[in-house]
This record gives C-alpha cells, sequence and structure tokens, in this order.
C-alpha cells in the first residue's frame, strides 16, 4: 500500500532548495534584461545588454534543465492542471527558442523572426 504524499511538506521543503535560488535568480536576469532588449530602443547599451542576456542564458541551460527534470520527478504525481502545461510547454519553448536564437546569433547572418516571436511568446508564457 503506497502512503499518500504530503503535498503542503513537500512544496515547503522545495522551497528550501539552493538550486531553486540560483536558477530564479537567473530566470529574473533573463526576464528583465529580455523584455529590456525587447520593448527599449536599440542603442549601445541594450546591445550589450544582448550579449549579456545571452552569456546567462548559455550559463541558466544546464543548471535550469537540471532543475526541471528534478521539479517534474518529484510533481508529476500531481494531478494535471492549466498551470502545470503551461508550465510545461513554456519550459520547452524557452529552452529551444532560446537555444536556437543563440544558435542563429552565433553562427548565422541574423536571427529569424519566426524564432524570434516564439521566444517572446515563451517569456510571457
Amino acid at each position: 500500500m503506497t502512503v499518500p504524499l504530503n503535498y503542503a511538506a513537500l512544496k515547503a521543503q522545495e522551497w528550501q532548495q539552493r538550486l531553486l535560488y540560483s536558477v530564479a535568480g537567473l530566470l529574473l536576469f533573463e526576464t528583465l534584461s529580455g523584455l529590456a532588449v525587447y520593448l527599449l530602443p536599440f542603442s549601445v547599451p541594450n546591445r550589450l545588454l544582448v550579449v549579456f542576456h545571452t552569456l546567462a542564458g548559455v550559463v541558466l541551460v544546464a543548471p535550469y534543465i537540471i532543475y526541471q527534470i528534478r521539479h517534474w520527478r518529484i510533481y508529476r504525481r500531481i494531478r494535471a492542471s492549466h498551470v502545470k502545461l503551461t508550465g510545461y510547454f513554456a519550459m520547452i519553448a524557452l529552452i529551444v527558442s532560446g537555444l536556437v536564437l543563440t544558435w542563429q546569433a552565433v553562427f548565422s547572418t541574423r536571427i529569424s523572426r519566426g524564432w524570434d516571436v516564439t521566444h517572446v511568446w515563451a517569456t510571457f508564457a
């Protein structure tokens, strides 16, 4: 017989994880810098912000994936909801679109509009 999980205790325990704080801090920087890049005029400081945003995104990929796999393994038994599905779709879209945009920026002459829009929508999701 399986023992039912105490989700309140589980959630409280998860908020104590150092990896959560590192990933959350990087995501906050990524969100604020991405919004600045998106909303502010494209000036020299904003161009530098694009570089820092990209570098932080590259640094963030590994800890973010590790955290999300750990998070998924813990919470997969919780009933599916629109919040859970939105999180999964946003995670996949954000990682894939960010990596594709980084690849295009490094190895191509420009980024594609479709991937750029996908990345922006995933950010807002």
